[in-house]
C-alpha cells in the first residue's frame, strides 16, 4: 500500500471509529465546540423548523453542521439530493421542510459511513411519518466510492464533512460522477487562510474536528478545476475562528 493511500485509510478509520463512539455515547468530543439546537440557531436554520423538531425530541445532541447549506437550494422542481456525511439527517429534514407542499417531488438520500447514526435518524423519522418525512432514504456508504449510478443527483450537500476526507480530489471525482449536469455541490466547512501546519495535519483528532483537512479557497478551486468543475463560488464566510481558520459555504458546479 502506498504512503498516501495508507494515510487516507488511517484517517478514514480513525474518523469513522471516533464518530461511532461519540454518537453511541462512549466518547466525549476532544475539543470544546458548540453543538445541538443552539448551534443550528447560530448557523441560521429556520426557527419554526427547529422548534418543530424539538417538539418531537429530535436528537440535536448528535448534530455537528458548519452552515445552513439548504438555504441555497432551489426546490421548485422535482429532484434528488444527496446529503453526504449526513449524520442523523438534519439537512435532509430541512430540505423537505423548505420544499413545503412540493416535498412529494423531492427525494433526499442521507449517506454516512457510521451505521449507528443512520439507524437513529431513520428510527426517529419513521416514528413521525405524520411530519411527511417519508421521502428520506438512508444509505451506509463511503464518500470515496459512492454506491450510486452516474448522473443521479441535482444537488450534493456536504455539511461539516468535507474536511474529514484526506483526498479531496478522489472525493470530488466521485461527487461529480453522480451529479447531473447543471447540478451543484454545496459545502459548509472550515477553510484555511494558508497551508495548515504539519503538526496539525499529523494530529488524527484534528482531522475529526475539520482542522487538519482544511484547505484555502484557492486550493479548493484548484482541485475542483482538476476534476472538471468549472465554477466555484464563496457564498458566505460566516465566522472567523482564529488567524488561520474561518467557516464558509461554497457552491461548486459544472
Amino acid at each position: 500500500m502506498g504512503e498516501r493511500k495508507l494515510l487516507r485509510t488511517t484517517i478514514y478509520r480513525h474518523v469513522k471509529n471516533y464518530y461511532s463512539n461519540v454518537y453511541c455515547g462512549r466518547l466525549s468530543p476532544s475539543v470544546e465546540i458548540t453543538s445541538g439546537i443552539s448551534l443550528a440557531r447560530t448557523l441560521g436554520y429556520a426557527s419554526d423548523f427547529l422548534e418543530q423538531l424539538n417538539l418531537y425530541n429530535f436528537p440535536f445532541e448528535k448534530i455537528y453542521p458548519c452552515g445552513s447549506v439548504v438555504d441555497y437550494i432551489d426546490v421548485c422542481t422535482p429532484m434528488r439530493i444527496l446529503n453526504l456525511g449526513s449524520g442523523v439527517g438534519l439537512d435532509g429534514l430541512y430540505v423537505l421542510h423548505k420544499a413545503g407542499k412540493r416535498r412529494s417531488s423531492v427525494e433526499v438520500v442521507n449517506l454516512d459511513v457510521v451505521y449507528s447514526i443512520l439507524k437513529k435518524g431513520r428510527q426517529w423519522s419513521n416514528n413521525f411519518l405524520t411530519l411527511n418525512f417519508s421521502k428520506l432514504k438512508w444509505v451506509c456508504g463511503n464518500g470515496y466510492m459512492l454506491p450510486f449510478v452516474d448522473n443521479s443527483f441535482k444537488y450534493v450537500l456536504i455539511n461539516g464533512s468535507f474536511n474529514l476526507f484526506e483526498n479531496k480530489e478522489l472525493l470530488l471525482r466521485e461527487v461529480r460522477r453522480v451529479m447531473l449536469r447543471g447540478g451543484f455541490v454545496l459545502i459548509a466547512d472550515i477553510l484555511a487562510n494558508e497551508s495548515v501546519p504539519i503538526y496539525i495535519r499529523h494530529n488524527l483528532d484534528a482531522w475529526v474536528w475539520n482542522m487538519a483537512g482544511a484547505l484555502s479557497f484557492e486550493k479548493i478551486k484548484e482541485v475542483c478545476c482538476k476534476v472538471g468543475f468549472g465554477m466555484v463560488s464563496l457564498l458566505d464566510a460566516q465566522e472567523i475562528i482564529n488567524s488561520l481558520f474561518y467557516r464558509a459555504i461554497l457552491r461548486i458546479g459544472f
